[in-house]
């Protein structure tokens, strides 16, 4: 559901929750629409103005603990390097990062990469990053 599919702003912010939107926007901030966007599988446009799944609010809560863990890390270049390897770390359990964990689990489709070689990895950054552009112009 949209925000147009309310007669109040104050009846969707109930349904988003007032909570979830201030993550949202902190996540944005830090993490960038298009990330934001490409990890809830869901267009830019729509990403602050409609009802979340329970998926995409637990999504959102994960994304703020490993934000919130990473802050922990006064070293600035590594605490980068460590959000770097949370979010998009190649996962060979899963074969594929933890950027697209999100997105499948949010609905987005799987890519299909496979294999644990570096040649594997970087395929997935690439997926990540095309399927981030692709959701973004959509909108």
């Amino acid at each position: 559901m949209t925000r147009a599919s309310f007669g109040s702003w104050e009846e969707f912010l109930d349904a988003q929750g007032l909570e979830f939107r201030l993550k949202l926007i902190e996540l944005a901030g830090v993490l960038g629409d298009d990330f934001v966007s490409f990890v809830l599988a869901a267009p830019r446009a729509e990403v602050m103005d409609s009802v979340p799944s329970e998926d995409q609010r637990a999504v959102v809560d994960e994304l703020m603990a490993v934000q919130l863990e990473q802050k922990q890390i006064p070293d600035l270049h590594s605490r980068s390097l460590a959000m770097l390897d949370a979010l998009c770390g190649y996962q060979p359990e899963r074969a594929h990062s933890g950027a697209t964990s999100w997105h499948i689990r949010c609905g987005g489709a799987a890519p299909e990469v496979s294999g644990d070689s570096l040649e594997a990895l970087l395929s997935t950054i690439v997926v990540d990053v095309v399927s981030a552009r692709s959701s973004t112009r959509g909108s």
